[in-house]
């Protein structure tokens, strides 16, 4: 059974890195001998890859881009094995200098390939990887769907959908306990506190939802750019004694239990391992109806509210209030969970690495 060697630009915790060590852990289960190949960052997930079996190589980390792109090229040259690449940086030094193991490319964003970076130098890059690559996987159809009407993908190159998974210990877990709360009701959310996750409108929302339900809080997990612009816009709104602020977090299942309902107001998602985190805590959520949201919790979940739509999220937040409303969409967004188990996504990410295997062949 060939290595596999997961190149990433960072392991700092996120969404895309938590998928990597869930896919590592299902492949270090099923026999393979798994490498990780950080570029930068801290390295957070380093001892949870480590005590899981998979092998950790920090040569890349902290490197200038020349050193970097000298070092792999040398490194892949004289190790053989799949090379599966996620996040923008990774793909493109593994596109530009891996010349004989087979490619596999993992797309996790629905967004530019490099976003700061002029639009025709974004895509020209993006393309060079796309033909660099033997296969491609991307996380959700919104992701697909976004790289195909942008032209990030060449039109030639097929693509496989291969949802996110979570642990299937977790999905087991069927216990459900429907807690009809009238006071105290502690909304939270997780996530970098950045343009994408609309945090303005989770704070305009719950506004509207404290002004009436007035002994409720708002529990915010994660930390980013924007956070002291969003503590003005509490104070303005004089709702910040109500937001407890936990900053980033080691412990998504812990903090989440601390939540009767979780809220997740993104622009746009690629996929939303959050969601499937909530799902297993058994923790209601609702959500924006937009890109992989409704993909993940399905397109009918009555907890879906108007991206951007403060008033939208309001209306939810009271629904919730209604005990018939919370089982409904408790159990709802828990049934959806087994279609997410993560020995079912090592599987479907077995079967693309063998087409890479003959794509190279």
């Amino acid at each position: 059974m060939l290595r596999v060697i997961h190149c990433i630009t960072t392991i700092t915790r996120g969404g895309a890195e938590n998928q990597l060590l869930i896919l590592s852990k299902e492949q270090i289960k099923s026999g393979r001998r798994v490498t990780i190949i950080y570029l930068n960052g801290k390295p957070e997930l380093r001892q949870d890859f480590i005590d899981s079996g998979i092998e950790v190589l920090d040569f890349l980390s902290q490197k200038n881009p020349i050193l970097q792109i000298v070092y792999l090229r040398k490194y892949l040259k004289t190790n053989k094995g799949i090379v599966h690449a996620h996040l923008p940086r990774a793909e493109l030094f593994c596109a530009a200098v891996n010349l004989i193991n087979p490619l596999v490319i993992s797309k996790h964003n629905s967004e530019p390939f490099f976003p700061k970076a002029p639009k025709i130098i974004s895509k020209l890059l993006a393309l060079f990887v796309s033909y660099k690559s033997d296969q491609c996987i991307t996380i959700s159809q919104a992701v697909a769907d976004y790289l195909t009407d942008t032209n990030e993908l060449l039109t030639y190159k097929s693509y496989t959908v291969i949802h996110y998974g979570i642990l299937d210990e977790l999905i087991e877990q069927k216990n459900i306990n429907i807690v009809n709360n009238a006071k105290n009701i502690r909304v939270g959310t997780i996530g970098r506190v950045v343009k994408q996750k609309d945090y303005p409108t989770l704070i305009k929302g719950f506004s509207l939802f404290h002004s009436e339900y007035t002994d409720s809080e708002l529990i915010i997990i994660g930390d980013g750019v924007l956070k002291y612009k969003i503590m003005k816009l509490a104070q303005k709104l004089k709702i910040e004694s109500d937001i407890n602020w936990y900053g980033r977090t080691p412990d998504v299942h812990f903090q989440l239990k601390k939540m009767d309902v979780f809220v997740l107001a993104s622009k746009y998602e690629g996929f939303g391992l959050v969601l499937l985190e909530a799902m297993a805590a058994k923790v209601p959520i609702i959500a924006a109806n937009n890109s992989a949201i409704a993909e993940v919790l399905g397109l009918n979940y009555p907890g879906l509210f108007t991206t951007g739509d403060e008033k939208d999220l309001y209306m939810k937040l009271k629904q919730f209030m209604l005990p018939e409303f919370k089982e409904k969409i408790l159990r709802m967004a828990c049934d959806r969970l087994i279609n997410f188990k993560s020995s079912d996504m090592r599987k479907k990410v077995d079967f693309v690495y063998d087409s890479a295997i003959f794509s190279k062949s």
